[in-house]
């Protein structure tokens, strides 16, 4: 019976003798997917907030600039420009937002600003701003001389 040296017994791989390595490397790596996941999705959902919030702020101005300073209609405005994509989340926003008629500038102008503190797993309580601002002119014909402002 002819045997092979034992530095080439030690080198051959039987099957099933990585299965332990493999799970050594998922219960490594899992928690890291996880956390980066999580991460990412945190970070997708607080830029959704940002530009809802940034655009709401602008069609409620813009909408209040479009009938004569009508503040109430920019604030009605804003709401359901914030409630189309945040749905209920919306009523976070309520009263985090204002919107000023500016007649010696024949414009309105509106911020909203909401901070909220999630709880993160493994991460703790953090602070996530929303801020955003607009300024419009009002849509008004001035037929005076182009040198003049009234």
């Amino acid at each position: 019976m002819h045997r092979l040296p034992v530095k080439a017994r030690r080198d051959q791989v039987r099957p099933g003798e990585e299965q332990g390595q493999a799970m050594v490397e998922f219960i490594v790596v899992f928690p890291l997917m996880v956390v980066l996941f999580l991460l990412v999705a945190v970070q997708g959902w607080w830029w959704w907030n940002q530009a809802s919030a940034a655009v709401a702020i602008h069609d409620g101005t813009a909408a209040a600039g479009h009938h004569e300073g009508s503040v109430e209609v920019g604030y009605e405005e804003t709401f359901r420009a914030l409630a189309a994509p945040l749905g209920g989340a919306a009523e976070d926003y309520r009263g985090t937002y204002t919107i000023v008629d500016l007649p010696q500038m024949r414009a309105t102008a509106g911020t909203i600003r909401n901070e909220h503190v999630v709880e993160l797993p493994y991460l703790g309580e953090e602070l996530f701003t929303v801020e955003a601002s607009s300024f419009q002119r009002k849509e008004q014909f001035y037929g005076g001389p182009a040198d003049y402002f009234e």
